[in-house]
């Protein structure tokens, strides 16, 4: 079987071709479609939880994204650019058939669900977003704000041809043990969970391809004590959301500023926020039942007309 995870969930897996790669593409349940877009450096089963609760009314739909998980992973730095990302999320899109999906995003997913949502207003229902951020308004917020100037020094050194990082296979066992021994010591991730993620980043072309998604973004990250550009790549660029937004936001994230929420209501034409004041950068894991509550009330004012 292509992966005893999804499989013995019940949930369908299979290998598609999308954007002229291979993409692994986990999907359950019938119904209306929830496309969910997972952050860095995870794979399609930091939703298994969210999954297997949707999958009784609607149609789930998670891929593995580029060079994550069991989908392909080119090495050249240039498959990443944002435009060869949004080709492949058009490709997720084409995989709702009929109707628009909600997309439910997190992190990295996250920003590439506002693309989406920027690019083909059409396609998308609803964004409902678990603690990532709005491209234009993260880059002005690296610039102008302190916390998250400081908060994305992370992004520099990854995004850094020269910079030495811990984010590389020798450390795997260690990533794992600082990110996850919480999460699997109080159940929110299984043991099998726990292993997976350590054999995928025991794997250094797995790095690679995952930190290729910083080094092709374009992002500018200054260091912390530098002035912020005159010049801005954002000013000439439309950045808004027409379809709702809505945000369930996990009050103690270390990479993300809380801040950012208020520009990004300037930005959508309707938005509203959740905040869980006990959750990090992962609510779905700290809190899924919350999660879950909030999608659900979502979903049912979305697909209305589907019933």
């Amino acid at each position: 079987m292509l992966d005893p995870e999804a499989h013995a969930l019940g949930f369908r897996s299979q290998i598609k071709s999308i954007n002229e790669i291979d993409f692994h593409i986990v999907e359950a349940g019938q119904g209306p479609p929830l496309v969910f877009l997972h952050g860095f450096p995870e794979y399609w089963g930091t939703w298994q939880t969210l999954m297997a609760e949707f999958a009784r009314d609607y149609h789930c739909v998670a891929p593995d994204l580029r060079g994550y998980g069991l989908t392909a992973k080119p090495e050249k730095r240039s498959a990443y650019k944002i435009e060869t990302l949004i080709r492949d999320g058009l490709g997720f899109l084409d995989l709702a058939e009929s109707h628009s999906p909600i997309i439910i995003a997190h992190d990295w997913g996250a920003t590439l669900a506002f693309y989406l949502a920027m690019q083909a207003p059409n396609r998308v229902k609803h964004l409902i977003i678990l603690n990532g951020a709005h491209p234009y308004v993260l880059q002005d917020h690296i610039w102008d704000n302190p916390e998250q100037r400081r908060a994305s020094q992370y992004m520099a050194s990854l995004m850094s041809d020269t910079d030495v990082h811990d984010l590389n296979a020798g450390n795997a066992a260690q990533i794992a043990m600082n990110w996850l021994s919480e999460p699997l010591e109080t159940g929110k991730i299984s043991q099998a969970q726990y292993e997976r993620f350590v054999e995928h980043w025991s794997v250094q072309s797995n790095w690679d391809a995952m930190i290729n998604w910083y080094r092709a973004s374009g992002f500018d990250v200054p260091a912390i004590d530098a002035p912020a550009p005159r010049v801005r790549w954002t000013d000439a660029l439309d950045g808004r959301v027409e379809c709702p937004v809505t945000v369930i936001w996990g009050a103690q994230d270390p990479v993300f500023s809380e801040r950012m929420l208020h520009d990004l209501a300037q930005v959508c034409a309707a938005l509203e926020v959740h905040t869980l004041p006990n959750a990090g950068h992962v609510p779905h894991r700290d809190e899924p039942d919350k999660c879950i509550e909030i999608i659900r009330e979502c979903a049912a004012r979305a697909f209305d007309e589907y019933y």
